[in-house]
C-alpha cells in the first residue's frame, strides 16, 4: 500500500506540472521529490522506481540535473532486479542439476557411428527395442528435448499422426507426413513396418499428457490413412512420465546455465554503468 501511495502521489505531481505553466525552481523541486519517491522504491519495488523515473524524464526534460541524478538511481534499481533474477536461476538450476543427477542412472545414452546425435532411453525399454513389433518409445535428445519413436508392424496403416486417450480426454500430436526419413516404410519377412519419428516440436503436449496420465489406462492411436491402437503397458507408462521428468531437469537445467552467463554478463554491464553516472551528491 505505501508503494502505491508513492507511485499515486508521483503521478499526481507529474500531472500538476504538466498542466501548470510553472518552470525554474518549481519544475525542479518537483523532479527532485520525485527522484526522492523513486529512491525510497528502489529496494522493495525497484520497477516501480524505473517507472517513476521514465516519467521524471518525460515530464521534466528540461530538468538535465536530476536526470542525471536519476540515471544512476536506474542503475542501482537495475541492480536489484539482476541479482533477484540471479537468485531465482540458481535456485532452478540446483534443483534441476539435483533432478537430473537423480533421474540419470535410470538411462541409456545411444549413440552409434552412423549417428550424428545421440539420445537417451530408459534402461527398461532398451530389452524391448522397438523392431518388427506395433509400439511407442519415449526418448530425450542431448539437448533435453523429449521425443517419441514409433512403429506399426503387420496391417499397413501409413501413420503419421499419434492420438492418446485417457479418463475422457484425449491429445494429439502434429503430423509426420511420409518422408523416408523421419517417416519410413518397409517390408520385412514377417509383414510390413512402419516407423516414424515425433519431435519435441511435434509432440511435446503429446508427451505431457501421457507422462501425467500414467496412473491410468492410456491408449495410443496410430492413425493415418487407416487406424490401429495399443494400450499402453505400467512400464511404458512408468517409462514415459521418469523419462518427462529427466527432460523437464535436463532441458529447464541448461537453460538456466544459458542465463546465469546472460545474467553475469548483464550485472557486468549494470556495474560499470553505475561507476559511470555516479556523482559525488550521489554518495
Amino acid at each position: 500500500m505505501l508503494n502505491e501511495k508513492i507511485f499515486n502521489y508521483a503521478m499526481t505531481l507529474l500531472l500538476c506540472a504538466a498542466a501548470s505553466c510553472s518552470g525554474g525552481s518549481g519544475e525542479q523541486t518537483e523532479a527532485l521529490d520525485i527522484l526522492a519517491q523513486a529512491k525510497e522504491c528502489i529496494s522493495k519495488n525497484p520497477q516501480q522506481a524505473i517507472s517513476l523515473i521514465d516519467s521524471l524524464n518525460k515530464v521534466f526534460p528540461k530538468q538535465t540535473e536530476v536526470r542525471r541524478k536519476a540515471m544512476h538511481v536506474r542503475t542501482l534499481a537495475d541492480s536489484v532486479l539482476i541479482d533477484r533474477e540471479f537468485a531465482v536461476t540458481d535456485s532452478t538450476l540446483k534443483a534441476d542439476s539435483l533432478k537430473f543427477i537423480e533421474l540419470k542412472p535410470q538411462f541409456a545414452f545411444v549413440k552409434t557411428k552412423d549417428m550424428v546425435e545421440g539420445y537417451y532411453v530408459e534402461k527398461s525399454l532398451q530389452s524391448k527395442p522397438l523392431f518388427e513389433r506395433t509400439g511407442i518409445e519415449p526418448r530425450v535428445d542431448e539437448l533435453g528435448n523429449m521425443f517419441v519413436v514409433t512403429c506399426v508392424f503387420g496391417a499397413p496403416v501409413q501413420h503419421t499422426r499419434l492420438s492418446a486417450r485417457a479418463s475422457g480426454e484425449q491429445c494429439s500430436t502434429a503430423d509426420v507426413p511420409y518422408d523416408g526419413a523421419t517417416n519410413y516404410r518397409y517390408t520385412a519377412d514377417r509383414g510390413s513396418c512402419e516407423m516414424a519419428t515425433f519431435h519435441y516440436e511435434k509432440c511435446a503436449d503429446f508427451c505431457k499428457f501421457v507422462a501425467e496420465h500414467g496412473g491410468n489406462k492410456v491408449a495410443i492411436d496410430f492413425v493415418g490413412k487407416g487406424k490401429t491402437s495399443i494400450t499402453l503397458s505400467p512400464e511404458v507408462l512408468k517409462a514415459f512420465s521418469v523419462t518427462y521428468e529427466f527432460a523437464q531437469a535436463m532441458s529447464s537445467g541448461k537453460n538456466a546455465v544459458a542465463k546465469l552467463m546472460y545474467l553475469n554478463k548483464k550485472r557486468d554491464i549494470n556495474r560499470r554503468q553505475m561507476a559511470q553516472t555516479k556523482t559525488d551528491a550521489d554518495e
